[in-house]
């Protein structure tokens, strides 16, 4: 049967619309433009068995249902088939906007659907793809709602939007969904609020990018479950598209492929639950890795794979928030190198907990540049077990962290790469040559623990050794406190001299052991404010200080101790810095304390001082000063030979001391904070 239609929209309302196996139907109409609605008024399903055709868009109607049988054929310019109905005016007006009359009818296609020059759209409260649909550079649109609205944006591919939701919607995708270097959406909510109906595909999305369009997957929904394949891969050399999931739970199975000459971008985010065993591929097999966010309230990876791998630069990877859970950039950001990784990504969500298993593993890495940046976070409990690399030509950066708890870090099986940084920073650190008191079991499939307790991360020195010894600098920033009373001795064969730090909101204390950095930097700084992501409530109200009992040796590195004056914290107390009975080995020796005069009068009493024997390894002679700070008006330095007394005013000045070959340098800037530099002198 043939249907010729003389303008460009047609309106025909059928008491049924049947196709059988051996028959089919002919739409002629004058162009690509041109629209068709059939609307059925009957009690009865449409049967589409046979063959129904088109050079333009064909809407059919039916709020009884629709059923595209398995030897079906459509071959159309773009086809609307909905059990939700549209009214003659919105139609004629362009408004293609849907409404349910029968929330349990059902659409279901097992045939082979094509669109030639526009899209494929199924709407009804429940979607079900068992065959073939196909719109190359296209949109390809299932949606299950009481009301949706079709739209068409410059791009000219079609768009949805849920309009009103409703529970117990459902899409599910079995079959094949193919729209080359176009758009698809399967959603039963785009307002992401209520996030009700589910979304399951077992089958095969594809959307692969082209050289003039990416391809686009978004999939939309309350309870979301994948264990098919969504693949946005550019072909013949292009980069690859973007892959958005964003449910209320998700359960994330099957692959995510977004590779490409650069990779794509992955999102997948949840408002309560994403648990996820999936195999995420964002690589860039010529140029720069791709992006790959994961997130919810709670984030469970359990033996899942995230490549972001790239050629020229490694990819950014994020799970569980965004760098620092988001924290602004204070003024003297110790971390932007690693912040201007994610300076043009959106924000992302913070989980409560994220966990990852023994058997997942995270690729950032380049084979010929820069590695890229990986960021684990949670608000309340992180535990990371599995392997981390963003090596390269040079190393890349790693954050590992929790407002709160970070229970287990993995470090053993942490890659950054030569010249990478690792950051920690949770609310409290121990350093020691012991294990964490939290212990997981070896398998790969054991489940996260729900109440942890009070208990702090338990770093092994030995890990931190390992890390250093492969040029890695290694940033350790705790809300409260950090302790050591571990072994650290590197040797590292790089040469990039890798540096330590410690970076505490409340104290720092290395009670015993030694620290050798083998010519790296080693830098304390405690009572740091709220604007370099130490987070207030999760401080103790004691007076910070720092204490140092180990020995120290950093070679031909600098040595910096920093006590800030905890300005903008709720309790900014203080005491001092004390070394106490050991030996310091640096080629320059920095000194760092705020005005004595804001100290809290419930801080004891306590003298700010700091009594280190130091050998600065200056040749010849061998020059062995050690001083002592006894207040901001004056300081004495004592050698082997002599002692001399440098007096300062009130007003803020430099003073210089010079003794063979070494000089100190204090400064006092306008608040009162005082600086003290020893080391070598200039040669000029």
């Amino acid at each position: 049967m043939a249907i010729h239609q003389h303008s460009d929209k047609l309106i025909t309302n059928w008491q049924s619309f049947n196709i059988g196996q051996d028959a089919s139907v002919t739409f002629k109409q004058p162009g690509s433009g041109s629209v068709a609605l059939n609307r059925v008024t009957g009690q009865s399903p449409s049967q589409i068995l046979g063959r129904l055709n088109a050079n333009g868009h064909v809407m059919l109607i039916n709020p009884s249902g629709i059923l595209f049988g398995p030897h079906s054929q459509v071959n159309v310019g773009a086809i609307t088939a909905s059990t939700l109905n549209i009214s003659d005016q919105a139609f004629l007006e362009g408004r293609y906007q849907f409404k349910a009359t029968n929330p349990s009818a059902e659409l279901l296609n097992q045939g082979t659907i094509t669109a030639k020059s526009g899209h494929i759209a199924l709407l009804s409260p429940i979607v079900r793809n068992e065959g073939q649909l196909r719109a190359d550079q296209n949109s390809i649109l299932l949606g299950a709602a009481d009301a949706l609205t079709l739209d068409f944006y410059g791009d000219g591919l079609a768009k949805l939007k849920v309009d009103k939701a409703r529970l117990n919607t459902l899409i599910d995708n079995k079959g094949l969904i193919q729209a080359e270097g176009g758009f698809v959406m399967l959603s039963t909510d785009t307002t992401r609020e209520l996030m009700t109906g589910a979304v399951n595909n077992s089958g095969i999305i594809q959307a692969h990018s082209l050289s003039l369009q990416d391809g686009r997957i978004i999939l939309e929904g309350g309870n979301i479950s994948n264990g098919g394949t969504l693949d946005v891969a550019g072909v013949r050399e292009t980069s690859g598209g973007n892959i958005s999931v964003h449910g209320q739970s998700v359960a994330m199975g099957g692959t995510l492929n977004a590779d490409g000459a650069s990779g794509g971008s992955i999102r997948v985010d949840a408002t309560q639950e994403l648990r996820t065993s999936a195999n995420y591929q964002a690589k860039g097999d010529r140029a720069q890795g791709g992006e790959i966010d994961l997130s919810a309230d709670s984030v469970s990876l359990l033996s899942s794979t995230l490549n972001a791998s790239g050629h020229t630069q490694g990819g950014k990877i994020r799970i569980g928030g965004s760098f620092q859970g988001g924290k602004p950039a204070p003024a003297n950001d110790r971390h932007s190198e690693f912040r201007s990784q994610f300076a043009d990504r959106p924000a992302l969500k913070n989980a409560s907990n994220t966990f990852i298993n023994d058997a997942s593993r995270i690729d950032a890495s380049a084979s010929a540049g820069s590695g890229g940046a990986v960021v684990i976070w949670s608000d309340q409990h992180t535990t990371q077990l599995g392997s981390i690399d963003t090596q390269g030509m040079k190393g890349g950066f790693v954050e590992i962290s929790s407002a709160n708890k970070l229970l287990d870090a993995g470090l053993s099986r942490v890659t950054p790469g030569s010249g990478g940084t690792l950051l920690l920073d949770p609310e409290t650190i121990d350093i020691s040559a012991f294990p964490s008191d939290i212990l997981f079991p070896s398998s790969g499939h054991y489940s996260y623990q729900d109440d942890p307790g009070n208990q702090s991360i338990s770093i092994l020195d030995l890990d931190i050794q390992n890390l250093l010894n492969q040029g890695v600098s290694v940033t350790l920033q705790a809300s409260d406190y950090i302790g050591f009373t571990g072994n650290i001795v590197v040797n590292n064969p790089n040469p990039v001299k890798a540096s330590l730090t410690f970076q505490s909101g409340n104290a720092i204390q290395l009670i015993t052991g030694e620290i050798i950095t083998d010519g790296g930097d080693l830098t304390l700084i405690a009572n740091d404010r709220l604007a370099s992501g130490v987070i207030d409530e999760e401080r103790s109200p004691y007076p910070a200080l720092i204490s140092v009992a180990t020995i120290i040796d950093a070679g031909e590195g600098t040595v910096l101790f920093e006590l800030r004056d905890g300005e903008g914290l709720t309790y900014s107390n203080f005491t001092g810095i004390s070394y106490i009975s050991s030996n310091i080995t640096a080629k320059r020796l920095i000194v760092r304390a705020p005005d004595r005069s804001n100290l809290n009068s419930n801080s004891g009493g306590l003298e700010q001082f700091i009594d280190p024997y130091i050998d600065l390894g200056i040749e010849p002679p061998p020059v062995d000063p050690s001083f002592e700070l006894y207040s901001q008006d004056k300081l004495i330095v004592q050698n082997r030979e002599k002692r001399s007394v440098l007096s300062k005013s009130n007003d803020k000045q430099n003073t210089q001391k010079k003794d063979q070959g070494t000089c100190i340098n204090t400064t006092q800037d306008d608040a009162g904070n005082t600086t003290t530099e020893i080391s070598e002198c200039p040669t000029s």
